[in-house]
């Protein structure tokens, strides 16, 4: 059976393929023509040598019966249309007939089809008067043609009926006429013959249509994609080049951010431990838990790329859901009273409530909608509402600010877009928030949503699975007071730090915990500390310096160890950029561990007591296991801790 995708397209359809688009669908109609004839004139020579054959041994059957003569006749008009017919195809294969003779190809097929299938239904109905076996003998000759025709037609309906309705209604009607038994079934078998013939034509035709359609879809779309070849491959550098751009921004403006923002929250930190005054304590809580917050938003940052090629993680861990609760509510009471505003809060869940999830993304997503509750609220309340059901959690914000009208509450949760897009709008922000906000509620199995009335106010309603974590964590592990352990006598720590405000605060924190600090400003002289005359213990190396950054002073210094043949010193890298790229670069030059700013002294206490020996601490301390034990598979999200 023919099959479009088997055609062999002429020179004139490659011609055509290599036109524009618009022209391969105005002229698909006249190709699919050109392609029904070329597989209908194909098939004319061995269809012509297979009848000829088939009307002369026929032919020479019937000559005892109706004479040698009148056979012959026949026979010689059967041959002449075939002969006609075939010269006819060779013309039009072979001469390559141009485009606007196509129709007048087509029509002279269609009367040379039909003028051929009349003349064997002449030939059908004359024997139909014959004896039984003539009839019955003719009709499955007849059949056998009319069948052979609709499998080389398959591609032509019109091709099929023009040749096989001529040759087989003659010979129906003819033996309807011999007015016995044979007649009447030899002219319902042939009447079915016929009308199977044509419903399988008009079949295979829809068929041959279809396939050629989606070819030429195909065709279409290849001749579009090669049009369009330069302008993809510019299309794709260019995302390329921006993809790079902005890893290149969020890495930068991660690490210009955190630089000072660390020398923010290492001051109160230390201001903190120098005052007794609860309400100076509390304020610097407060200065604390937003330099937090403030921290939180410069990681959305990073958090759009992860969101963005589904890298969105959680660091669960045991933590008390009612103290981060009251921290929250702290700072956002203290906001609306600034603001003049009333905030009512509601928490079902009280101090002491160990719950097992990642209370960083908790905070991030409570911090983002009571900021915009605050934020876009001039007058009236903002109430904080927490409830749960068995281990979902329900944290309700509602203001009685602006509202948001019904056509925007849609896309407030698309990425970089706001609910007012007008220049003049009261309060900016990044459009991230609650983008990032709804993906984490879902992460953690829950979800984001929002009702609102414009002049009435807003609700949002935020829910998270947070199990009743399993065990309750010993009172010592959070001390208010108690200091950590001390270093032993002697310990050298080499801080290099260039930045003067962060040096301050980690020799600060390496001096409370007994450490002799020495202090290079870059890379180059990290190196030569690092073999003076007392080598250190321990180094803290931060990343982006002037004159040798530390990934290539690390690099230095490991290879001097191996030439020399000394002890390899533990080092940490120490730097505001907490990107994969950088983790991966620091520990490729042979760190050991990587810590973000902002830190804070626990976190210093531990990368040592991770890399050093076990010395390092006086282990009569009570906190000296405390120290030991931290645990920093948690604290890579929250405070950028990794070990290697």
């Amino acid at each position: 059976m023919t099959s479009f995708a088997s055609i062999r397209p002429s020179a004139t359809t490659a011609r055509i393929r290599a036109r524009k688009p618009s022209e391969l669908i105005a002229r698909s109609p006249a190709r699919f023509s050109e392609i029904q004839v070329t597989g209908v004139l194909k098939h004319v020579l061995r269809a012509a040598l297979i009848n000829t054959v088939l009307a002369g041994l026929l032919a020479e059957f019937l000559a005892p019966q109706f004479g040698w003569k009148t056979t012959h006749l026949w026979l010689g008009v059967k041959v002449a249309i075939s002969v006609v017919r075939v010269l006819a195809s060779l013309a039009a294969s072979f001469w390559s007939w141009p485009r606007y003779r196509q129709p007048f190809v087509r029509k002279l097929t269609l009367v040379l089809l039909g003028v051929d299938g009349a003349v064997w239904g002449i030939g059908g109905a004359w024997c139909a008067f014959g004896p039984s076996e003539i009839a019955c003998l003719t009709c499955a000759v007849l059949c056998s043609v009319s069948l052979m025709a609709t499998h080389g037609f398959n591609t032509m309906a019109s091709a099929s009926v023009s040749y096989v309705t001529p040759m087989l209604l003659p010979l129906v009607v003819a033996v309807l006429f011999r007015g016995d038994a044979i007649g009447v079934f030899v002219a319902i078998g042939t009447f079915l013959v016929l009308v199977q013939s044509v419903v399988t034509s008009i079949a295979s035709e829809k068929r041959v249509r279809s396939e050629f359609a989606a070819h030429d879809a195909t065709e279409l779309a290849r001749e579009r994609e090669s049009l369009n070849a330069v302008a993809l491959e510019a299309a794709l550098l260019e995302v390329k080049r921006q993809a790079a751009v902005k890893t290149l921004f969020l890495g930068t403006m991660s690490h210009e951010l955190r630089t000072p923002l660390h020398g923010i929250l290492g001051l109160s930190e230390l201001l903190r431990q120098q005052t007794t005054d609860p309400v100076a304590q509390h304020r610097l809580q407060l200065l604390d838990s937003s330099g937090k917050h403030l921290l939180e938003l410069i990681g959305s940052l990073l958090d759009v790329s992860r969101i963005e090629s589904g890298r969105l993680e959680l660091h669960p861990t045991d933590f008390d859901l009612g103290s981060e609760l009251q921290n929250v509510s702290d700072l956002y009471a203290l906001r609306c009273n600034e603001k003049g505003l009333r905030f009512e809060q509601s928490l079902s869940v009280g101090s002491g409530t160990m719950v097992h999830g990642d209370p960083a993304r908790i905070r991030q997503v409570l911090h983002n909608l009571l900021g915009n509750a605050v934020k876009f609220t001039d007058a009236g309340l903002v109430l904080f509402k927490v409830y749960r059901r068995d281990e979902m959690l329900f944290f309700e914000v509602r203001d009685t600010g602006q509202g948001i009208h019904a056509t925007d509450i849609e896309h407030i949760f698309d990425a970089f877009g706001q609910a007012d897009d007008s220049a003049t709008r009261p309060a900016d922000g990044t459009g991230l928030g609650l983008t990032i906000a709804r993906e984490l509620a879902r992460a953690m199995e829950g979800d984001v949503t929002v009702t609102s009335a414009l002049g009435v106010g807003t609700q949002f309603l935020f829910t998270a699975r947070l199990k009743i974590a399993a065990h309750v964590s010993p009172p010592f592990l959070a001390p208010a007071q108690t200091t950590l352990p001390h270093l032993r006598s002697g310990y050298r720590v080499l801080l290099v730090e260039d930045n003067e405000v962060n040096a301050v605060i980690a020799t600060a924190h390496l001096s409370n915990l007994g450490a002799e600090v020495v202090r290079a400003q870059n890379g180059a002289e990290a190196v030569a500390a690092a073999f003076a005359a007392f080598r250190p213990n321990f180094i803290f190396m931060d990343c982006r310096m002037p004159v040798m950054d530390g990934p290539t002073a690390t690099r230095e210094i490991r290879r001097l160890e191996k030439q020399h043949s000394a002890a390899a010193i533990p080092i940490v890298a120490l730097t505001a950029s907490p990107t994969e790229d950088d983790k991966r670069e620091c520990y490729e030059s042979g760190m050991d561990g990587f810590l973000s700013k902002p830190f804070s002294v626990e976190q210093l206490l531990q990368a040592i007591t991770l890399y050093s020996s076990p010395e390092v601490c006086d282990h009569t301390h009570p906190l000296y296991e405390y120290a030991r034990s931290l645990d920093d598979s948690n604290l890579e999200e929250t405070h950028g801790f990794t070990r290697h």
